[in-house]
């Protein structure tokens, strides 16, 4: 399992950085138009829009398998292990909690939005596919969390090393 979910993230991370590098394509072209007067990108502003949505919520949970968020150490280096852990586990929690409404209102989201077949305001653009990685960004980031709760869980109990 844990082999698939490196291939998937691995994945998410390659498509992520595509989406990174044509959303700066697409604004560099965009300024180079309107610096030459040639108008601009049709939907240009709206495509880097929905581009946001792709490369923030489908990587989280890769980024959080790494324990790559940004975190306040100033106290946690001090704490002892058992404290560390227990910290995590209140963190993780928050997190879980978080992202769990998020995943709720997000599958409502894109409900309505299929439902209806959702386009950016002047633009032929679906909305509902931005709405789908979210929905499908949070979920990851739920069973990564998940995991990571029965790990620390796991190292409170003294069946697993802090660090595996």
């Amino acid at each position: 399992m844990s082999k698939l979910k490196n291939r998937l993230f691995s994945a998410i991370n390659v498509f992520c950085a595509a989406a990174v590098f044509t959303m700066m394509a697409l604004i560099v072209t965009d300024i180079v138009l309107r610096t030459l007067r040639a108008g601009s990108i049709p939907s240009g502003i709206e495509i880097i829009e929905l581009s946001v949505v792709l490369i923030v919520f489908l990587p989280l949970a890769a980024l959080q398998q790494k324990k790559g968020h940004i975190r306040v150490k100033v106290i946690h280096n001090y704490l002892p292990d058992k404290w560390k852990l227990l910290a995590d586990l209140f963190a993780w929690s928050l997190f879980l909690l978080f992202f769990l409404i998020i995943l709720w209102r997000g599958l409502d989201m894109l409900g309505t939005s299929w439902a209806i077949k959702e386009r950016m305001i002047n633009s032929p653009i679906p909305v509902y596919p931005v709405r789908f990685c979210l929905v499908l960004g949070s979920l990851f980031m739920v069973i990564q969390l998940i995991s990571d709760l029965k790990s620390t869980i796991d190292a409170l109990r003294g069946k697993k090393d802090i660090d595996e």
